[in-house]
């Protein structure tokens, strides 16, 4: 098969090399509707490719580390980071480049348009919109060899493997064709549904100035007209005060602000009428609804692409949608940072802090009840926004780490995390105080007789230290006793790591030279916003675990009063069960069974395993397995700490941790962000983690490369 073919060429059983959306768009030009021209590169190009750079076998191996199942989105996103990374770094093929030029020669200034083709694309079973990268205003052979790797590698994005794992599509052998395009800089632009999925009878047509990406991306609100699908004639319109429209720049596009008189449309009603009459002409074509994207250049409406509207059956459970929508635009991400920065975290702060300054022994009983039913609902209203603002501008870090890698292919795929290191992270800052009160602990063991002034200090230092981290203490313990363990803690971090403060204004510097100065501004842009996002997705987890002690507060003082009154376990109990019984004794609780497991149950034997990479280096030392949050205090320097997850509260060991092997994966988990910032090595995404390994084997872990080694402890 041809590795390049023009779209007036091509014919429908081209589908399996040139895939569904230059197939469809060659069907449409054959049959007189405004197309731009183009060509083709096929699927025998992408094979050509991988063998050319040997990925093949490579990638196969990366998808093959750990069951989809059993992935959390950040471990997806890590597979897809190491893949794109892979490809992004690869050669063209001689062969395909020539062919390439050859095309273009004559129109070297020509801007062109690059999308993706894949075979499973454009199916009426299945849409892929969205989940693989187009690029538009794309001028010269270098930028256009560079963008066809980008939308190759976009075919191992997040979202495209979790889509083709749920249609259950071979993983192995993917393939991507790609559409080059003469680009048209509309005047205008949108999509058209020839029915609306919601209501059969109508059809839809949107618009926005300039051009579509805006509307795509949904950083412009469009305006929307409803139409009569019998009669054609418009029904009702939905009208927009659009403020910004997408317009061309430097190989790309950018957003810029219009003045807008309300009585100027993107288009006028008889060009909507037009809009609709193409989209009908395509729904007849090709015998099914479709979703259409056009643009108006010269007066000439021309089609972009047109696919069937799917209608797919919401699976239970599906945490697709969710997880996609994590994915946000630059301006969707700026704007939420500063709604974060400014306005939640402050917010979050506040309310902590007075809820802790509450003296709760001076309630009733009934008062009390209340209290804790009044913060069960503040920390669920927190959860809710945790999930809704927190969690999607974590995506500043992976858009940052994408735009780094796509402008400095490094070698590492991970090199963009040591520049959003050395953060001011609550996390450091606390532990960095509990290393203050371990000098002190020093300095009072070398003096002899001891200095009163001196203790009574270290125990001004100790009570400020948690009142000001009250997270650590995990709603578990009383003050006298977090003292004593805070002084544990504190004797075991002398000579521990400090973080490391490597100093990355040279990369800072490198990144902003590979940016044209036309794109310095968003590039500076680009990693504020990686640095605020790695920053909040630590900080975010304290502040909501400073939250959550309030309410642990509450519980404690309630367990605390109900202890004389009952003569049953009062530990498992949740905050409306002990609000329940504090206002009505007869309160019929459901006791929760722990079952105890036996020290040999649960045990896997296994001499090596493999996870992801998270933090380098190597180290080896005895296994400290944490079943419980309180056996975080009983871990001792230079073991290898073996969790399930570790979040904020809990990252107070690690200055003293030869290593981390966590159960939960990804390189944006707080294990991992914390482990980097002490260099010290760490291994996540081990399934079984802490039944696999006991406290007490010997342990080597190898974070360069994802491999534990085992030997277990000798039963005495």
């Amino acid at each position: 098969m041809k590795t390049i073919i023009q779209l007036n060429k091509l014919s429908k059983k081209d589908y399996k090399y040139a895939g569904g959306k230059a197939t469809s768009l060659a069907i449409l030009l054959k049959n007189n509707f405004n197309i731009p021209s183009g060509f083709v590169i096929t699927t025998t190009a992408f094979d050509e490719f991988l063998s050319y750079n040997h990925l093949r076998a490579k990638i196969n191996l990366e998808l093959s580390r750990k069951s989809f199942e059993q992935m959390r989105w950040e471990e997806l996103w890590d597979t897809s980071l190491r893949i794109k990374n892979m490809i992004i770094k690869g050669k063209v093929p001689p062969g395909l480049k020539k062919q390439v030029k050859e095309i273009i020669i004559t129109k070297q200034s020509t801007p062109w348009a690059v999308r993706s083709s894949s075979i499973a694309e454009d199916s009426h079973a299945s849409s892929f919109a969205g989940l693989h990268e187009s690029y538009i205003n794309v001028i010269g052979i270098h930028n256009l060899l560079e963008k066809i790797k980008l939308v190759w590698a976009s075919l191992y994005s997040d979202g495209a493997l979790m889509y083709r794992n749920e249609l259950g599509l071979h993983l192995e052998n993917m393939n991507m064709a790609v559409v080059i395009q003469e680009f048209m800089p509309g005047e205008s632009s949108g999509i058209c549904f020839s029915v609306n999925p919601l209501n059969y009878k109508q059809a839809i047509v949107e618009a926005v100035f300039g051009l579509n990406q805006a509307l795509v991306d949904g950083d412009i609100d469009p305006y929307r007209w409803f139409i009569n699908r019998k009669t054609g004639s418009i029904m009702n319109r939905k009208t927009s005060m659009i403020t910004q429209k997408m317009v061309t720049a430097r190989n790309g596009a950018e957003l810029i602000k219009i003045k807008q008189s309300e009585d100027i449309t993107p288009l006028k009603d008889s060009d909507v009428h037009r809009v609709y009459q193409i989209c009908k002409r395509s729904e007849n074509l090709f015998k099914i609804p479709q979703d259409m994207e056009w643009t108006q250049a010269d007066k000439r409406i021309f089609v972009l692409q047109s696919r069937p509207i799917t209608q797919q059956i919401k699976k239970e459970n599906d945490q697709r949608p969710w997880y996609l929508s994590l994915k946000r635009t630059f301006t969707n991400l700026e704007n939420l940072k500063k709604k974060i920065e400014s306005e939640l975290i402050p917010h979050l702060i506040k309310e902590a802090k007075e809820l802790d300054n509450l003296d709760l022994t001076i309630l009733t009983d009934k008062q009390l009840a209340d209290e804790i039913e009044k913060r069960k609902k503040i920390v669920d209203k927190w959860e809710e926004t945790y999930w809704k603002e927190f969690i999607p501008f974590a995506h500043g870090m992976r858009l940052f780490g994408s735009i780094y890698n796509e402008r400095i292919k490094p070698e590492d795929p991970y090199e963009f995390m040591k520049l959003l290191k050395g953060q001011d992270l609550e996390a450091i800052k606390r532990n960095k105080r509990l290393k203050k009160i371990s000098n002190l602990i020093d300095k009072i063991d070398q003096k002899t007789p001891i200095n009163h002034r001196s203790k009574d200090k270290l125990n001004t230092e100790i009570d400020t230290f948690i009142e000001e981290f009250p997270e650590i203490s995990i709603g578990i313990f009383s003050n006298e006793e977090m003292r004593t363990y805070i002084k544990k803690l504190a004797k075991q971090l002398k000579n521990s790591k400090k973080p490391n403060e490597e100093n990355v204004s040279h990369l800072i510097q490198v990144f902003y030279d590979s940016v044209p100065n036309s794109e310095r501004k968003y590039a500076v842009k680009i990693f504020e916003i990686g640095r605020a996002s790695y920053q909040l997705r630590d900080n975010d987890n304290i502040y909501m675990g400073r939250l959550k002690h309030c309410l642990e507060k509450t519980m404690k003082e309630g367990i605390k009063r109900l202890k004389n009154k009952y003569q049953i376990s009062l530990v498992n109990l949740n905050p409306i069960d002990i609000s329940s019984l504090l206002k009505n004794p007869k309160h019929q609780i459901k006791q929760i069974k722990r079952k105890n497991l036996k020290k040999s149950e649960g045990k896997i034997k296994v001499s090596q395993i493999v996870g992801q990479p998270a933090s380098n280096g190597i180290a080896s030392g005895l296994a400290r397995v944490i079943q419980e949050k309180k056996d975080l205090f009983n871990v001792k320097k230079g073991e290898i700490l073996v969790i399930d997850a570790i979040d904020p509260s809990m990252t107070f060991v690690i200055p003293f941790c030869a290593g981390i092997i966590e159960r939960r994966g990804g390189m944006l988990i707080h294990g991992a962000i914390i482990a980097r910032e002490y260099d010290i090595p760490c291994i996540t995404g081990i399934a079984d983690a802490t039944k696999i390994i006991q406290t007490g084997d010997y342990i080597h872990i190898d974070g360069d490369n994802g491999i534990v080694g085992i030997r277990p402890k000798i039963e005495k």
